[in-house]
């Protein structure tokens, strides 16, 4: 026969308290005498509490008493409503003292005593102190059990006589291996989902693994303690009765409890992980606040009183999450787990200390519930500049995590905005080297600019800016050729199919650096790849027809916005065609295009969760005027609107459509001071989204009982509260051989955000081509 002990230790007492050490098996205790010595006084009973409010309130003496609570973090359960209610836990011990009102309905009636016909009333104080630790009511008195609307099975097994044993050799309460067995299967017939086993000190027979193994094939979880042989030769490895954690009947199911201080450094009592460690959680252990038979309050310590916690724990998660099965309970605790010690699973503390807020956070990849879609919690949608700030509410999605468990995600809070464009450093930037033409036969002209810097990878749209009058600057490299005499056509790589067509028309462009041209505004980062244009003069109405390749950029998360060759890129195509007709001084163009994105949404990017990665399609209308009014006076005018709309579709997406506009107004003097110089000013709205988003079917709730979702209609909006409008001016003038001109901007609304301040600025630039 296999016999264990519960313990205790008196340490060293303190005013008011005494410290007392509980077994949870090992040598070195001695066992405590039927009247310990000094006590922590019970406080004065309470006023009548005010009612209840709708939430727990933690901030009474009754929770500030109750140590394990704050250190294990389960306040994270209380918020979610979740206190063990409808949850068995076994406690296998010296019984309890059935006349407290700390466990007044506490009691679940199938308690009994194993090992005799004495009844479950606790004469040795251990099985009282180690389940008031799990379940003491919430009272505001004395303490509060981990999960104190969790239901106590008590099965007492201390052998008739031996707690009242004051022989200092073989002293306190014994329990028998056979009677532990016997209490297994009793808690295991009841329904426990969690069995505590606070004792120690001998091994485990082939009767008691039998019963660990029905236990275990039954989803319970057992935990028992490591020992209190501390750091002596013994104590490296759990005491030997934890160590059936360790055999093929416990499959899983067996956590060896070790303790840890306030300061989560492993107790000097406790036995440490050792061979265990796989199956090892340290909980606190040091001066845990409980009472014994009489009502008396102590400072306990032992993995006595780590156990327990683990064992709360147990109850708090099979109440929260019912499809957990008990094998799972345990790995989501060991998951959860703060690291203690080296990084790691260790030899002394394991898989770490108890932490119940991480164990009631999503675990691993979680998806949208009724599907296989992962879900992100972090980053789902990375809107693009058009969007601005746009606002999401009632975007609440139940996901389940990688143990099917069921959460609430607010994926308004997963959306990532981009920072408002650079213009003014990329403009610049972007011609750092030089630029030049050459003649390539009779009708034909190589232009290219050469950037001077290694990093290509430019965010800035490389339009063509013009020649002398500034019509179209080339900005990367184009071949141009004169078929006949009215058809012109250009290939061109790192530049948009629209900057070579307005090369071929002769397009006039203002060159300013932050107010944008509203012709050919995407509204977003790219780097355009191949294009080409063609040309058709006929009778006074030209007629252009482009197309362009490319990738459009979007950050991979905020810390990566400025650093450009870190960009996500994804590919699109884009083609259109253009009419321009003069009339004296004043030229009509007029335009329509075709967006095709392979992976974004107007250049903004949403997980696969949300239907995304399919890809869209936009049609862009343009119309602009310019008018020589003479004397060196030039007007201009640019108006560009889209309709967008996302491809494919899936159970979440129901649809996705935006409309945007974008628009932009200038007036040129040439020769205001000198000959050749040049004064411009220009008013913008850079493309905005006024109206739209998508239409999605979210999973709102999920039963577990039949594992079944439940979906509501959700309109993700897309359409920002700010508008930005930038104004421009911008004074140039020959100057060494190149030219040299000044720039003054100011920007509302930056990017589209109503709450970035306004910001203005202003810079000088010197140009000198070769």
């Amino acid at each position: 026969m296999t016999r264990h002990k519960s313990r205790f230790l008196i340490a060293s007492s303190i005013p008011l308290c005494l410290i007392v050490s509980a077994c949870g098996g090992g040598g070195g205790a001695v066992s405590s005498t039927p009247s310990p010595p000094a006590s922590v006084p019970n406080p004065p009973a309470p006023p009548p509490p005010p009612p209840p409010p709708a939430t727990v309130n933690y901030n009474t003496m009754e929770f500030a008493n109750s140590d394990g609570i704050a250190h294990a973090n389960a306040t994270a359960a209380y918020d979610e409503g979740i206190t063990g209610d409808g949850i068995t836990v076994a406690v296998i011990d010296s019984g309890i003292d059935e006349d407290s009102d700390e466990f007044v309905g506490r009691i679940h009636p199938a308690s009994r005593d194993v090992a005799g016909n004495r009844g479950i009333d606790d004469i040795g104080g251990h099985g009282t102190s180690v389940s008031a630790v799990i379940a003491a009511n919430r009272n505001n008195s004395d303490v509060v059990g981990m999960a104190f609307d969790s239901r106590l099975l008590v099965l007492r097994t201390d052998e008739p006589g031996s707690c009242t044993n004051t022989d200092p050799d073989d002293g306190g309460c014994m329990h028998n291996t056979g009677d532990i067995a016997q209490a297994i299967d009793i808690a295991r017939q009841n329904g426990a989902r969690a069995i505590n086993i606070s004792l120690g000190g001998g091994g485990f027979t082939s009767s008691l693994r039998n019963a660990v193994r029905r236990a275990a094939d039954a989803g319970i979880v057992i935990v028992i303690s490591a020992g209190n042989e501390g750091d002596t030769p013994e104590g490296s490895d759990p005491d030997s009765l934890a160590l059936v954690a360790l055999t093929a009947e416990a499959n899983g199911h067996v956590i060896i409890a070790g303790s840890v201080n306030a300061n989560d450094e492993i107790s000097d009592f406790s036995n440490r992980a050792g061979s265990g460690q796989q199956f090892y959680l340290a909980a606190l252990g040091n001066r845990v606040r409980s009472f014994d038979e009489t009502g008396a309050n102590f400072l306990y310590s032992g993995t006595s009183y780590s156990a327990p916690q683990i064992a709360a724990a147990v109850a708090l998660l099979a109440q929260a999450f019912p499809n957990l099965s008990g094998d799972e309970i345990v790995q989501l605790l060991f998951r959860s787990a703060r690291d203690g010690g080296v990084a790691g699973d260790d030899a002394i503390y394991g898989q770490g200390i108890l932490d119940l807020f991480e164990a009631f956070q999503p675990q691993g990849q979680t998806s949208l519930a009724g599907s296989q879609q992962p879900v992100s919690l972090a980053t789902n949608v990375t809107l693009s500049t058009p969007m601005g700030d746009a606002t999401q509410t009632g975007m609440g999605a139940i996901v389940l995590d990688s143990f099917d468990r069921a959460f609430t995600v607010d994926l308004a809070g997963t959306v990532q905005r981009t920072a408002p464009q650079r213009h003014l450093a990329n403009a610049l930037e972007v011609n750092e080297g030089g630029s030049f033409a050459t003649p390539a036969g009779e009708r034909a002209v190589l232009a290219f600019t050469v950037d001077a810097r290694a990093d290509g990878a430019r965010v800035a749209r490389l339009r063509l800016r013009g020649e002398d009058a500034e019509r179209a600057r080339i900005a990367a490299g184009m071949i141009a050729a004169q078929i006949d005499g009215s058809t012109r056509i250009a290939f061109a790589f790192s530049q948009s199919g629209d900057s070579v067509g307005a090369q071929l028309e002769g397009r006039y462009r203002p060159a300013f650096l932050v107010a944008q041209d509203a012709a050919g505004d995407t509204g977003f980062a790219s780097r355009p790849e191949t294009s080409f244009a063609v040309r058709r003069d006929m009778a006074g109405t030209g007629l252009t027809f482009y197309a362009e390749r490319g990738d459009a950029l979007s950050p991979h998360d905020p810390d990566h916005l400025l650093a450009r060759e870190e960009w996500r890129r994804s590919r699109y195509a884009a083609f259109g065609m253009a009419f321009d007709r003069q009339w004296g001084g004043l030229r009509i163009d007029a335009g329509i295009s075709y967006l095709a994105e392979d992976e974004t949404f107007l250049g903004a990017r949403f997980g696969e969760a949300l239907g995304g990665g399919e890809g869209a399609s936009t049609l862009f209308a343009d119309l602009g005027a310019s008018y020589d009014a003479g004397g060196g006076w030039m007007l201009g005018a640019q108006f560009r609107h889209g309709w967008s709309r996302m491809s494919g579709g899936s159970d979440v997406l129901r649809g996705g459509s935006l409309r945007s506009y974008a628009v932009s107004a200038d007036i040129t003097k040439w020769g205001m001071l000198v000959q050749g110089d040049r004064l411009s000013l220009r008013i913008a709205q850079p493309l905005r989204v006024y109206a739209g988003g998508l239409s999605l079917s979210l999973p709102a709730s999920y039963d577990y009982a039949t594992l079944t979702t439940s979906y509501e209609n959700r309109f993700f909006n897309l359409a920002p509260q700010g508008r930005q409008v930038d104004i421009e001016t911008t004074y140039s003038r020959p100057f060494a051989g190149g030219r040299l001109g000044g720039h003054l901007f100011y920007r509302r609304d930056p990017g589209h955000y109503a709450a970035i301040q306004d910001d203005m600025g202003a810079a000088v630039r010197f140009t000198l081509g070769f």
